[in-house]
């Protein structure tokens, strides 16, 4: 195991997206949720992974951080992810390419902006986009004439990654946001702005390995039987993060790109996403599930009647029956002494903090993990009113928790 001095200097800082943004292929779209490429190659070489160990896993692969940091350096890598836009850009951001764009941005000028044509069934498209709305139909409907399948996903990504600066909302938490100031940027100029710097990482660069991207819900994958014969006992890391136990809602935090990328036709298909989706918002019904020893002490503190909603609490317990699911599954998927590392930040209601790295750590050391622990990358912020009603801020914090089999 790493010591604990070598870890602070490598791991703090990178625990966010924002590194990310001037890079090749990363910077296709810019993630809220998602870590630095750096923080996944640190991880592999100071655990020693080689790259005859074993594969490696994301099980909430997102934009595809973690296997694109993989395929970049020669290791062989999974994903799987369970919202269909996120798994698009990952397949997407995943795959050499043999094409030149430059043509196809030559003839941006030529594109005719139709009238009237239908938006998507989203109730706000007018509010998010006012007079751009038929520009962006129109570009939509032109890239989804294209036949090339290849040319089609890069144009899409493009299209999808300039939505939000053209629009008049903002991501922020748990959805969008209004901002009274904001300024939409144009909508054809951002494209193409974005087109240019695909076709130029496209060009540039290549991928000395692909990675094999499941769509779905990790529990089902993981259980299904020709997953299991393919890739039991063969992962040498599984490094990830999951959805935090927060509220937040990932079908809203990505509605736009989901409903204007036709991952989602009608409000049923958000249903389904969020139904297979973990239980860390409460916009889903809350399966039943099982007490656990480690969370009970923390649950029980909890003073309902502070709470925003009653059902926080079976939200939580369910959070965390999913989560020691998950990592009995992972401890059959990894190799003799493999590893995995959660990036994963605590929460806090009704001013008691549910130390989520601990409970995870407890969790894995009784079902059977040699070694488990705790690395703190960063205390998490909020209101200094808050802070001074919480049981334990010090205990608020973003951690790396590294286990091994």
């Amino acid at each position: 195991m790493l010591s604990m001095k070598k870890r602070n200097s490598k791991y703090e800082k990178l625990v966010n997206f924002k590194t990310n943004l001037n890079l090749s292929r990363h910077s296709w779209f810019n993630i809220k949720e998602g870590y630095s490429k750096d923080l996944v190659t640190n991880i592999i070489y100071d655990l020693n992974i080689d790259k005859n160990d074993g594969l490696i896993m994301d099980p909430f692969s997102g934009s595809g951080t973690s296997v694109l940091s993989c395929s970049e350096i020669g290791y062989k890598s999974i994903g799987i992810e369970v919202n269909p836009f996120l798994h698009f850009l990952s397949e997407t951001k995943n795959s050499n390419y043999d094409i030149d764009l430059q043509g196809i941005i030559s003839s941006l000028v030529k594109i005719k902006i139709k009238k009237n044509l239908v938006p998507p069934e989203l109730s706000i498209s007018k509010k998010l986009f006012g007079n751009q709305l038929d520009t962006i139909l129109s570009i939509r409907e032109w890239i989804n004439m294209k036949k090339d399948k290849r040319i089609k996903s890069l144009l899409k990504v493009a299209f999808l990654s300039s939505l939000e600066i053209c629009s008049y909302a903002k991501k922020d938490g748990n959805g969008l946001k209004y901002p009274k100031n904001k300024k939409p940027r144009d909508f054809i100029k951002v494209f193409k702005e974005n087109l240019e710097m695909i076709n130029t990482d496209i060009l540039n660069s290549n991928l000395k390995t692909i990675p094999k991207i499941y769509l779905g819900n990790s529990w089902e994958i993981m259980k299904n039987k020709k997953f299991k014969d393919k890739y039991k006992n063969k992962i040498s890391l599984c490094v990830f993060s999951p959805p935090y136990a927060n509220c937040f809602d990932y079908t809203e935090v990505y509605k736009i790109e989901l409903w204007f990328g036709d991952f989602i036709t009608r409000y049923e298909d958000l249903k389904v996403i969020r139904k297979d989706s973990m239980t860390s918002h409460l916009n889903k019904k809350i399966p039943e599930s099982f007490n656990l020893k480690e969370l009970m002490p923390y649950l029980n503190k909890i003073d309902t009647s502070k709470l925003w909603s009653k059902k926080i609490p079976e939200m939580v317990k369910s959070y965390f029956a999913e989560m020691y699911e998950l990592l009995e599954n992972i401890y059959d998927y990894l190799t003799k002494n493999g590893h995995c590392v959660i990036i994963v930040g605590n929460s806090a209601y009704g001013n008691i903090v549910i130390p989520t790295d601990e409970i995870f750590k407890k969790m894995a050391k009784r079902m059977g993990y040699k070694k488990a622990h705790i690395h703190k990358a960063r205390i998490l912020g909020t209101s200094s009113q808050q802070y001074k009603k919480i049981d334990r801020p010090d205990l608020l914090r973003e951690s790396l928790i590294f286990l091994q089999k």
